[in-house]
């Protein structure tokens, strides 16, 4: 029912295995890579910034206009005085 599998380890750098022994005479020119770069996603920056930017803007915005009512509604008609 069991299978028995014989193998042969050798040492490394040594035997047929050896990468150094396997790999081809090389010349001294560069190879150009071939297809293209992995996808950063750095082209989206752009509009992430200027999300931002827009948020910032509105949330500002939002913070000048709440405090401006506030103070509207504090100021009394009878003359009486706001500490």
């Amino acid at each position: 029912m069991h299978r028995r599998y014989e193998r042969k380890v050798e040492p490394r750098g040594s035997g047929a295995g050896s990468t150094a022994a396997a790999a081809p005479p090389s010349d001294d020119t560069p190879q150009t890579p071939r297809g293209s770069l992995a996808h950063t996603g750095a082209d989206a920056t752009p509009w992430i910034a200027a999300s931002a930017g827009l948020l910032i803007t509105a949330g500002a915005l939002t913070l000048f206009i709440a405090r401006r009512r506030m103070t509207t509604r504090l100021e009394p008609d009878d003359g009486a005085v706001i500490s």
